[in-house]
């Protein structure tokens, strides 16, 4: 322990932070002679406090101390001689004390002012022998000189910062000492409300105690400083203990949410704000510095709340509000805006409050900062808000952002009732703008056309609200296809701005302006734009055209093959929209293109989960245009999963969302996905009306188009009808090469490559599809090698040539599969089951996966290892036989003649390589193990841990149970992998989250039915999720497992804790 190692430890902090308890705890831990020494204000004379100090140290040496107080005795004039007599009691220290002792002198501050015992144990410690050890616990800063032993690393000062819980120290602390657990946002909140004063987490717990999961986080909300425990803790050990003067500075500052002295001194009528602000501070009491000059405090919120309550019985109304109305005055006369709102409301200054928040209102909304607006409104009487239509309009916008869209309507449709009664035109033509923009995201987008048109008309002259307009239009006119007109839009937009020099609307354009090239298919252009409006944002803190910044790039990145880039900006504006508490269509769009870059990586559970969220989100809006696109999105996502019947489900259910509504976009993109939905069941005759009506639908968005021109390709190759076929396919492969579409036509690599090698045989596109087939890479050698032996000699001849011009890759590396059923992956290609042709050459690569590390091995061992009671002259040639098939089933298109890349030979002794990028499960697993078992941080170590779980899917080469090479390892496997088992049911215990500890205890139990350990923390889980029906489940189950199966009745233990819960 550091504390042995310092010749002082302070521990300064104000009341109820633990400062003795950690003390005592330490004493314990260490095992050392400690003398406690409890101070108090009578202590502050030199007798009186060495006498008792002695008496503390003769507790554990009797005899220390008869010198020193016969020489205080003796002494004339004792402050003339303090030091000699210190002397004496120092050399009797050195005399006696021969191992450690610690000295622990508690509640320092209440002697701290005395100048006699400050010097005393200046000389004390300057002279303290090296075995002794001495702590000083306080609520304020000793008067010390300590700077001489912070230099020379003989001082460890512990302070409040280091005594504060941690919300994985409040976890650990609720669970240890009180064997509660409180779910993982209330632990949050907890440690909010008391910034991890330990008195405050303890005085919580007994209030919470006993109140179920669904409670809690409401309470907790709820409480404040004033409640009768908090309120009885404060005043008798804080409050009552300050002069009259600090009582009442305190009680009215207590209106504050920060002040400093200038501030207070005003406020009050005083001129001493500084001294006492000072003296608050030093100390201790619940009061920190706000800015790093630390001019400025702020009171620990319990603290703040509890001096509110005083405040409200103290003084009368009157003088409450006299005090929030100079205070608010005061705010608005430094320029804080939002401080000096918040005391007018509460000093029900409404008129000043209302001009304010007019001010304020754009600002706020920009900042998404939406509870605060709600909070304000709230407070404000309807006789002064139906007076004011800018009041009005902001609380239209506020609902309109947090998803409350039939509200938002009609406070829109109240606040232009009074902008027309005012004769307010802008304010009459924001509300008309706002009324077409919600048509417009409902999907009704001819009649938000037709709206914002006569708007634009009727707008006056107003510029603002002209480039608003024009940026709705912008969006409307590209969904439908009119993109010169929405060019004409952009322009006229930009036209206006050019006299505004206005950021936000100019990102405004950016961002629509983005969508138009997106819709007609320039996603690069679209990306770009989408960019710049992200950059603007940033910058202006407009979080709400952020959020949608976010969405045009991430459905961009999608188009453009960019799916992790694509993946990574959903999840940032989806942090911002829950952040800052957007509920509107931004968060289902996010969440859309989250499903779709989801989709683009593989990530089909993700992406399908994603996509159903945002499908419910556009469900509550009313939005059929944003549902229709999200069933086009989840319909490529159960493509890709091979839920061809679910797939066509989204396409079908999409068109009927939309069927009424004159969406030529959205409704191409659904009868495309619905023919690729037949077309897989060969439903032919049904596909074809359903492809000509979406290329009609899509012809003026280009990669849309592209993706008909591809189906139709498949439709007609599928039937046989090739000279149809090619001629789609060549209209598509020409809008990818100009626009840059390659990762769509690497995409359907799955049936595409021999209608590609026709068109190449034919000299048509040959340079654009050598660049193709070089990104399809492996999977595109492995057809063209199949190709070479086709009857058509111009094809084999295309094959050839195509295959010539390809660069030889690397050879990919073996995946292996171990753990669990056995799999092998050739780079991402597996190895079917098939092609595994000889069951000896399938025993021959595990066994040299599982040996590898050993380097090469005789042939003798193999050969002993697949014939072990064969005769060596005949084993020696079916080895010879066996080693052949096992190359050609790890690389079919290899020659005769050439090295195996993967069985390398030296000699007569063979081993195994996996090749670049290659790697065995049971490696992953254990690595994983390892770093989870160093790592110190326990959040950091669950991930590992939880990594580890994940692969191991099954006993180790689980189908050859009998076979004696793999048993040794199969056991020790299980055995690592119960054990990690353990340790993730112990962390999601202690974190309270008892379904996730519940669903790694079944996944034990699946492998151990007899851990009576494992029932009895199953149990503990069912009971604090208050489902005792489980509770008796598991102990009978484990009651049958343990007594039917092992004939052993249960541990005491197991029953008395079922006992004990069943009571609960």
């Amino acid at each position: 322990m550091e504390i042995t190692k310092k010749r002082l430890t302070t521990v300064i902090a104000g009341a109820g932070y633990g400062k003795t308890t950690l003390i005592a705890e330490v004493g314990n831990y260490l095992g050392l002679n400690t003398v406690w020494y409890r101070l108090d204000k009578s202590d502050r004379d030199f007798t009186t406090f060495l006498s008792y100090l002695i008496a503390g140290i003769r507790k554990h040496f009797p005899e220390l101390g008869e010198e020193t107080l016969c020489r205080i005795e003796e002494a004339q004039i004792l402050s003339l001689e303090r030091r000699a007599v210190l002397t004496v009691f120092l050399n009797e220290i050195e005399k006696f004390v021969k191992n450690g002792l610690i000295i622990v002198l508690d509640d320092y501050h209440l002697v701290g002012d005395s100048k006699e015992i400050n010097e005393t144990l200046e000389f004390f410690l300057e002279n303290l022998p090296s075995q002794v050890h001495l702590i000083v616990i306080s609520r304020t800063d000793p008067g010390l000189h300590l700077s001489r032993y912070r230099a020379t690393r003989e001082l460890l000062e512990i302070r409040e910062e280091e005594l504060a819980f941690t919300i994985p120290e409040i976890e650990q602390l609720y669970l240890e000492l009180f064997l509660a657990s409180f779910p993982p946002e209330s632990t949050k909140i907890l440690h909010k409300r008391t910034s991890g004063w330990i008195s405050g987490l303890i005085l919580f717990y007994h209030f919470l105690h006993g109140k179920r999961h669904s409670e809690i986080e409401r309470i907790l909300i709820g409480i404040k400083g004033s409640h009768r425990v908090i309120s009885s803790y404060l005043e008798e050990n804080v409050f009552d203990l300050q002069p009259d003067k600090i009582k009442g500075f305190l009680i009215k500052t207590s209106i504050l949410s920060r002040m400093n002295a200038e501030f207070s001194d005003e406020l009050l009528g005083i001129s001493n704000s500084r001294d006492i602000l000072n003296a608050l501070e030093e100390n201790h009491l619940f009061t920190f510095p706000y800015d790093e000059e630390r001019q400025w405090c702020f009171y620990h919120h319990l603290f703040q709340e509890f001096l509110n309550a005083k405040l409200h019985k103290e003084l009368d109304r009157e003088a409450i509000l006299k005090l929030n109305k100079d205070a608010g005055s005061l705010w608005e006369k430094q320029g804080e805006a939002e401080e000096a709102l918040g005391h007018y409301l509460k000093a029900e200054q409404f008129e000043k409050a209302c001009r304010l928040l007019r001010q304020l209102g754009k600002k706020l909304l920009k900042e998404g900062r939406l509870k605060l607006i709600s909070s304000y409104i709230r407070k404000i009487p309807n006789s002064y808000l139906d007076k004011d239509p800018w009041l009005q309009y902001t609380h239209a916008r506020c609902l309109e952002f947090s998803g409350k869209q039939e509200d938002a309507i009609r406070a829109y449709k109240k606040a232009h009732n009074t902008f027309r009664k005012d004769e307010s035109s802008k304010g009459t033509g924001l509300c008309l703008n706002a009324l077409g923009y919600n048509y417009f995201h409902t999907g009704e987008f001819q009649k938000a056309e037709k709206r914002l048109k006569e708007l634009l008309e009727q707008s006056d002259g107003n510029p603002r609200l002209c480039i608003n307009i024009l940026g709705n239009l912008i969006f409307i006119t590209s969904v439908l296809g009119e993109m010169t007109v929405a060019d004409r839009h952009f322009n006229e937009g930009m036209s206006l701005l050019s006299e505004l020099k206005d950021e936000d609307l100019l990102a405004w354009l950016y961002f629509n302006q983005g969508f138009r090239y997106g819709f007609s298919g320039d996603f690069i252009e679209a990306l770009r734009l989408g960019e710049k409006a992200r950059k603007m944002c940033e910058k202006l803190g407009n979080y709400h055209l952020l959020a949608l910044s976010y969405h045009l790039i991430s459905w961009s990145c999608y188009y453009l093959g960019l799916f992790s880039k694509g993946l990574e900006n959903a999840g940032k504006g989806l942090d911002l929209v829950k952040e800052r508490g957007f509920q509107d269509h931004s968060l289902g769009w996010l969440l859309m293109d989250a499903a779709f870059n989801a989709t683009g990586l593989e990530k089909l559970t993700e992406a399908i989960n994603n996509g159903e969220e945002s499908l419910r989100i556009f469900e509550d809006l009313g939005s059929r245009w944003g549902q229709a696109y999200v069933c086009h999105v989840l319909h490529g996502a159960y493509t890709k999963l091979g839920d061809h019947l679910a797939a066509e489900k989204c396409a079908k259910t999409g068109i009927t969302v939309i069927e009424d509504m004159k969406l030529p976009l959205d409704e191409g993109l659904l009868k495309g996905s619905l023919a690729e939905s037949l077309i897989e069941r060969r439903q032919w005759e049904d596909a074809r009306p359903l492809l000509e009506d979406a290329e009609k639908n899509l012809k003026n968005s280009r990669l849309f188009l592209t993706r008909i021109y591809f189906l139709y390709a498949r439709f007609y190759y599928e039937q046989k009808q090739k000279e149809s076929a090619l001629d789609k396919l060549l209209s598509g492969l020409q809008l990818c090469e100009s626009n840059q579409y390659d990762v769509w036509v690497v995409s359907e690599k799955r049936w595409i490559i021999p209608p590609l090698v026709d068109i190449f045989a034919q000299g048509e596109m040959q340079d654009y599809l050598l660049t193709i087939f070089k990104k399809m890479g492996l999977s595109a050698q492995e057809r063209l090698a199949l190709l070479q032996r086709s009857k058509d000699p111009q094809i084999r001849k295309a094959a050839l040539t195509i295959l010539d011009e390809m660069p030889k890759p690397p050879t990919p590396g073996l995946k292996v599969y171990c753990l669990g059923k056995f799999r092998v992956l050739r780079g991402d290609q597996e190895i079917p089951a098939e092609r595994w042709k000889s069951k000896k050459a399938k025993m021959l690569f595990k066994y040299l996966v599982h040996v590898r590390s050993r380097g090469y091995l005789p042939k003798d061992v193999l050969i002993e290892l697949l014939w072990p009671e064969g005769n060596p002259t005949k084993t020696v040639s079916r080895l010879h036989a066996v080693l052949p098939s096992l190359r050609k089933t790890l690389e079919p298109e290899i020659s005769r003649g050439i090295p195996s890349t993967y069985l390398l030979r030296e000699g007569d002794s063979y081993k195994l390589h996996l090749g670049d990028g290659g790697w065995v499960d049971v490696d992953e697993f254990r690595k994983e193990l390892n770093l989870a078992r160093e790592e110190k941080n326990p959040e950091k170590s669950i991930s590992y841990y939880l990594n580890a779980e994940a692969i191991y899917r099954g006993d180790f080469l689980e189908e050859d149970i009998y076979v004696d090479w793999c048993i040794e390892e199969r056991e020790r496997l299980k055995e690592e992998y119960l054990d990690l088992l353990a340790k993730i049911m112990e962390y999601f215990e202690r974190k309270g989250d008892y379904s996730r500890c519940i669903e790694y205890a079944r996944k034990y139990l699946a492998f151990d039915k007899y851990a009576e350990d494992v029932y009895q923390q199953l149990m503990k889980c069912y009971s604090m999720m208050g489902n005792k029906a489980m509770v008796i489940r598991t102990f009978e189950r484990c009651k049958s497992n343990i007594m039917n199966g092992l004939d052993c009745p249960l541990s005491k233990e197991t029953e008395i804790l079922y006992e004990k819960l069943k009571s609960l």
